[in-house]
């Protein structure tokens, strides 16, 4: 699948996200959780949330990718960030999605808006609900989309995805 069908990644967006240190060059190889080994790494944590623009700007580029996925589905789309990195961007987005409806063909109401939930890192044991993810599933309610900051192998989606 082209990149250009699935978001709308333009060299503004590139840019802007290499100025802020979203994407660096490392002269020591740095090992990602897959195992392999890269000089080039996406960081998309402090760089995002310390650089608003920077978080509107991938956040929106988020809500065009899970429109564009969620086609005519009537059901809310749901995101879920990977702990820690990506909450606050799928937090960010659903926002986002809510206060500029018009801006993602939403202005007549009849798309669901974009909501999100919280993972945690590590399976909640104490309180009344010992799950990893806040709330009960709905799958008829919600389309739920898991949201990263990075892919190499996509061992971390399936991770979420089982959890």
């Amino acid at each position: 699948m082209d990149m250009r069908t699935v978001g709308r990644l333009e060299r503004v967006l590139l840019t802007l996200m290499f100025e802020c240190g979203f994407v660096k060059y490392s002269p020591e190889p740095i090992t990602l959780k897959s195992g392999k080994v890269s000089h080039v790494y996406v960081f998309g944590r402090n760089d995002l949330t310390e650089n608003p623009h920077l978080m509107h700007a991938v956040a929106r580029e988020i809500i065009h990718a899970v429109r564009l996925a969620a086609g005519e589905d009537p059901r809310s789309p749901c995101l879920i960030g990977i702990p820690t990195a990506v909450t606050s961007l799928a937090n960010w987005a659903a926002a986002i999605d809510y206060m500029e409806p018009e801006s993602f063909g939403r202005n007549n109401m009849r798309r669901p808006p974009i909501c999100s939930r919280t993972m945690r890192e590590k399976k909640k044991k104490h309180g009344a609900h010992h799950r990893w993810v806040d709330g009960a599933a709905d799958t008829e309610r919600h389309l739920y989309c898991i949201v990263d900051n990075v892919v190499t192998d996509g061992q971390s989606k399936v991770e979420t995805a089982e959890r």
